[in-house]
């Protein structure tokens, strides 16, 4: 096990030669056991890059580093515990003592987080749950007002008769890693899948199985000559560590004014945070160089600046992002370039061998899923923050993060092109208004109540709508429509969305009922 060990870290760390690489990965496929210890090794890397930065940020005077590494060499004595400056070679070799500082330091985050006025666990990422949108601290926090309360409980309550949170939703994509499943037959068989969903309860599993690129079969298309660069953006997804960087990267020297690869790349840079803390900052410049060429290719889009002011809070500098996230409220829309993103996915799929009808199909039906899952957690690490901050007291710094991530909520809603967009921003708000709510309930705010209250009851309107929309979306699947209907429709999906899907004339005209004699 420890062999195995070693050679998952060099896994997660990019540095085995492509058959080691290969080998592994099998292993990986192959062995639940063997999947399970790379989760869970990806898990203590990443908690104890974030818990040592948010124990710096939130606790001010304590040296968790050095509490940490005191507890290691305790821990692991007679070993010698060498500086996280060193080579990443002796940090395997000491995989234990890291393992005991993986645990020292939950505790440690435990005391530091865990006091009357802490926020509880929130905004994580998890193999079983997805991104979890945080709530905001509940303890020594005064009952809400009657009117907010109220206003908040009708919402919850619709949001509920829309279908899963933004973390139900997300778990179908945290759960699959290729497709295992044999490939669609044919269109009817993409729509039977879908069918279920509604009818049967089932989840969409199956369809974003099919959705995902086998990773041999996306290393062959990123590796081919000729490979259209909007296709290396899709199979990079199937990728990780390096190797998604290093195709991402060549996309981006291949599409000058293309925003989404870069999007993807900074995405890259930051969704799996490196051990070294050397290599994370350059890793985060990174990002924010890519978020940087955004903002210039795309001026409009507010989405970039909210990601910048996630890295500049990683980083600690939340001065740079208060300013980001006033450069953001300026814009009136926020996009992560979903339809962009679809249209290749069909195009990768194509190329893996599936029909281009069933492709386009796939991609159409679950095209918005995996920009949900980003925009929750990108909304989730940010409230995380401002929670923090209300539990330093720091209300002032609290309430631009609140408000800035509700600001991000509705832009995301305004520039949605498909259903899943508009969730992700019915959710990121609703969290958000909460956050404020406990706030302004807390400083004694009755302007800032009053504001929340009616922000509240306008979501629960939007609310309402999507779901008005989503049950005919439902209704239009069970119809006994021919395949070329559905050609139809998947195109008009890939092209222009399906938030307005029945008002395309074709659309329309098809699903009118028919004329009593």
């Amino acid at each position: 096990m420890d062999k195995l060990r070693e050679e998952l870290i060099a896994y997660i760390e990019g540095e085995l030669a492509p058959e080691a690489r290969s080998r592994v990965e099998r292993e990986i496929e192959n062995s639940p056991e063997v999947h399970a210890e790379l989760e869970w090794l990806r898990a203590a890397y990443a908690d104890l890059e974030a818990i040592e930065h948010k124990a710096r940020i939130h606790a001010g005077s304590i040296d968790i580093v050095d509490g940490v590494m005191c507890a290691v060499k305790k821990a692991t004595a007679p070993v010698e515990v060498v500086s996280f400056e060193k080579a990443r070679s002796a940090k395997r070799a000491l995989w234990p003592a890291l393992a005991a500082a993986a645990a020292v330091m939950a505790a440690i985050g435990y005391l530091v987080f865990s006091g009357p006025d802490a926020p509880a666990t929130n905004g994580t990422t998890n193999g079983t749950t997805g991104p979890q949108l945080a709530a905001p601290p509940k303890s020594n926090v005064p009952e809400l007002p009657t009117s907010l309360a109220n206003s908040r409980d009708a919402l919850e309550k619709k949001r509920k008769e829309l279908g899963p949170d933004a973390d139900e939703i997300a778990k179908p994509l945290v759960l699959t890693q290729g497709p295992n499943l044999q490939l669609p037959g044919g269109v009817d068989e993409v729509i039977a899948a879908r069918r279920d969903a509604t009818t049967k309860g089932a989840s969409v599993d199956k369809l974003l199985e099919w959705a995902r690129l086998d990773r041999e079969f996306a290393r062959k298309l990123v590796d081919a000559p000729d490979a259209d660069p909007d296709v290396l953006v899709a199979a990079s997804e199937s990728l990780a560590g390096e190797e998604r960087r290093r195709v991402l990267l060549t996309a981006v020297g291949k599409l000058e004014d293309d925003p989404n690869s870069r999007m993807q790349l900074a995405r890259a840079y930051v969704d799996e945070p490196a051990a070294d803390p050397r290599t994370a900052e350059e890793h985060q410049a990174q990002a924010l160089t890519q978020l940087s060429d955004v903002k210039s290719i795309d001026p409009e889009n507010a989405l970039p600046y909210y990601f910048e002011a996630k890295v500049q809070l990683d980083e600690g500098d939340t001065e740079a992002a208060l300013l980001s996230l006033q450069s953001a409220s300026g814009l009136s829309e926020a996009s992560a370039y979903s339809l962009k993103s679809a249209l290749a996915q069909a195009e990768a799929l194509e190329a893996s061998g599936m029909e281009a009808d069933v492709a386009r199909m796939v991609a159409a039906l679950t095209a918005g899923v995996d920009e949900n899952n980003f925009l929750c957690q990108l909304a989730a690490d940010l409230l995380e923050y401002a929670q923090g901050f209300l539990s330093a007291n720091d209300t002032a710094t609290a309430e631009a993060i609140y408000n800035g991530v509700e600001q991000l909520g509705r832009q995301v809603e305004a520039g949605a092109d498909l259903s899943q967009e508009q969730l992700a921003g019915v959710d990121i708000q609703r969290h958000a208004l909460e956050g404020l709510g406990q706030l302004y309930t807390t400083v004694e705010s009755a302007d800032g109540v009053a504001s929340v209250t009616e922000a509240t009851n306008a979501l629960t309107v939007d609310v309402i709508e999507l779901a008005e929309f989503l049950t005919a979306l439902d209704e239009l699947f069970l119809k006994p429509m021919t395949t070329e209907f559905w050609n139809l429709l998947s195109g008009i999906v890939l092209v222009s969305g399906d938030i307005f899907l029945f008002e395309n004339p074709e659309i329309a005209s098809a699903t009118a009922p028919a004329a009593t004699p």
